[in-house]
């Protein structure tokens, strides 16, 4: 067990020495983790953006207002002509009995006056009870009832898209780690995509299909840490700490304290696994720091070709 503070050095030096081993095959492994981890952000991004066009694509209507309100008021002139035409009748022959045609019209014109028509099957039934044909009427119709299948289509499809979002999407972190762990990413796309193209809405399906995760590469795991946790053991703990000194220039074990202090803040690193960047600052401060105390060790201990700052020209006695 070391016992001086030269002694002490003789072993953090040896301990460095280690650590410059294993160091750059795992900050290269490192590396080449944080490169691919940019591709995996890219990877992301583009699959929120894409759910959003899509969200935002399938929640337009396939008909214009302006197109619904043109057809809504040509109805309405229709039936008031059909009316001028059953009041005409009337004058005309005062036994013409119309009142309930002219009824069922104006309770026709008072439901296309408003803006959602949710009972056209039944004023279009109740107009030909009385022969009353309206074109535009059975345009609305067949619009409704179409615009009714698709939005339970899309509802389908939303409510996947919903459960993607939910499940994958809702952080990079969970994208990450859903891939990572193979959770069915690729086969949850893979099904939005199938869906889309199934149900006609090819221009949504293309959006799908340029965002779909490209998971052939095998994912950058991280590298173990316990090598270099094993190599950099706490200053203290492993009675590498100098003894101090009242000497008022002799600040060795300053420079040993701010060494131990960056030996805990890379191990710190370690344990909480943080990516490339975080881990090769910390390893530079922990250098920087060694490289301060070696300094002054190689500066002012006679025993490494230095000058200590009582030396008289007598060291040489030593042997």
């Amino acid at each position: 067990m070391p016992t001086t503070n030269l002694d002490k050095f003789y072993a953090i030096q040896k301990i460095m020495e280690e650590f410059e081993t294993l160091k750059e095959p795992y900050l290269k492994a490192l590396q080449d983790r944080y490169e691919f981890m940019s591709e995996y952000r890219r990877e992301y991004r583009k699959l929120v953006r894409a759910l959003n066009d899509i969200k935002s694509s399938l929640n337009k209507d396939d008909a214009t207002t302006e197109e619904v309100d043109i057809l809504k008021k040509s109805a309405r002139i229709s039936l008031r002509k059909q009316i001028e035409g059953f009041e005409e009748a009337i004058e005309a022959d005062p036994y013409n009995d119309y009142d309930k045609a002219i009824d069922a019209a104006n309770e026709a014109i008072d439901n296309l006056n408003k803006r959602d028509i949710k009972n056209l099957e039944e004023i279009r039934s109740d107009l030909n009870n009385h022969n009353i044909k309206v074109k535009e009427i059975d345009a609305l119709t067949e619009y409704a009832g179409h615009s009714g299948s698709q939005s339970e289509q899309k509802a389908k499809v939303l409510e996947l898209i919903n459960i993607a979002e939910a499940d994958y999407l809702s952080s990079f972190k969970d994208y990450r780690e859903a891939c990572e762990n193979e959770e069915g990413v690729t086969e949850m796309f893979d099904d939005i995509f199938s869906v889309l193209a199934q149900l006609g809405y090819d221009l949504e399906a293309s959006i799908m299909a340029d965002a779909l995760p490209d998971l052939e590469e095998s994912r950058k795991n991280r590298p173990d840490p316990e090598p270099l946790l094993e190599v950099l053991k706490p200053v203290k703990s492993a009675n590498l700490e100098y003894w101090q000194t009242k000497r008022r220039k002799a600040v060795a074990y300053q420079y040993n304290m701010a060494y131990a202090k960056e030996v805990a803040y890379t191990r710190r690193a370690l344990l909480e696994d943080r990516e490339y960047i975080g881990t090769r600052n910390a390893f530079d401060r922990l250098y920087n720091a060694y490289e301060e105390l070696s300094g002054y060790m190689y500066d002012r201990y006679h025993e490494l070709g230095g000058t200590p700052y009582n030396y008289h020209g007598h060291m040489d006695r030593i042997k």
